[in-house]
């Protein structure tokens, strides 16, 4: 199960990286290297993803909380980052239904459809290559 920890945490963040230096680099115009621990929040998601998927949910409740999973680690990390370093690693303050800036409904549907199809299709693959 380690190894499976581990490969889907590397997975998080070669895929988180990609994501990150693609959407900041459009967004700007220019080449944009991520920062670590906006790269880290894809790691933590995909294990916290296949950590779900060893337990025998009702699926109604496994969809709610993959959906739940990427937003409430933004929102945590987001957060922490900003009371502890005043530094905030994204802002959404300008977008409709928005918590403080910190989440909103249009990125957490965003993260919620990624999370699906990590879980449904990619984490299988993942543990039928251990």
């Amino acid at each position: 199960m380690l190894k499976q920890i581990i490969l889907n945490f590397a997975f998080g963040l070669v895929v988180g990286y990609l994501f990150e230096f693609l959407y900041r680099s459009i967004d700007r115009h220019r080449f944009v290297k991520p920062l670590f621990v906006n790269v880290l929040l894809y790691s933590v998601v995909t294990v916290l993803l296949f950590l779900l998927s060893l337990f025998g949910i009702h699926i109604a409740m496994r969809l709610a909380l993959i959906g739940l999973i990427p937003t409430t680690v933004e929102l945590i990390v987001g957060y922490g980052y900003f009371m502890t370093k005043g530094i905030r690693l994204w802002d959404y303050s300008d977008m409709s239904f928005n918590y403080r800036g910190f989440i909103c409904l249009e990125f957490s549907v965003y993260w919620a459809i990624l999370s699906l199809i990590y879980y449904y299709f990619i984490i299988p693959r993942i543990s039928f290559l251990l």
